[in-house]
């Protein structure tokens, strides 16, 4: 799925009809899975430092923030009413909260249902739930391939074992995944014709 294909339909519907705060939400998104990728493309070469771990963890709470625009976009464009008093998280919506997301779109609350079975969520999710609540592990490694310098790699531990890709690699999978959550989700929001369309 190419990035950015349905989001700028879904802003442009939003913006001829709008649904509660919904288009700022979408540009939230945006501009979150924005900062997320400046965050990945900023990682220093000098591994085990202040500059990689803030990188890493600034990309990785970027990501969840975009997702959980989506979700609260999809609660407005719906009129779910889910915890109206803060933006709802795409787990809620995902969950038993955003059962009534079934009744208006099913294809869209099955494809979200669909997520938090999905591996790279899983991961994810247990990297950004251990990261706010106990810290960022990431293992660095240095490899003697016969040059003046050993190659030196970093990993994310990632649900209890070291990930084998390299930390740069995993925090780009991770934002190309949440981009196509929030794509996929765009898709099937025009897919729909119970709402205005361009």
């Amino acid at each position: 799925m190419s990035w950015q294909l349905y989001l700028p339909q879904v802003k442009e519907a939003l913006k001829k009809a709008p649904r509660g705060n919904a288009l700022s939400y979408f540009e939230a998104f945006d501009f979150k899975t924005q900062m997320a990728e400046f965050h990945v493309t900023s990682l220093p070469r000098e591994l085990g430092s202040v500059a990689e771990r803030s990188h890493t963890e600034a990309a990785i709470f970027q990501m969840k923030a975009a997702l959980d625009c989506i979700a609260e976009a999809v609660n407005q464009i719906y009129q779910l009413w889910i915890r109206s008093d803060y933006a709802l998280s795409i787990e809620q919506l995902a969950g038993v909260k955003g059962k009534g997301l079934a009744s208006r779109n099913n294809a869209l609350r099955s494809s979200i249902g669909r997520l938090r079975r999905e591996r790279w969520w899983l991961d994810f999710k247990g990297l950004r739930d251990r990261l706010t609540h106990q810290g960022l592990v990431i293992h660095h490694f240095a490899v003697s391939l016969g040059g003046p310098e050993p190659a030196r790699s970093a990993h994310l531990e990632v649900s209890g074992r070291r990930s084998d890709k390299e930390l740069r690699n995993d925090l780009e999978d991770y934002l190309t995944n949440a981009r196509a959550c929030g794509e996929e989700v765009c898709r099937l929001l025009l897919l729909d014709r119970t709402w205005p369309q361009v």
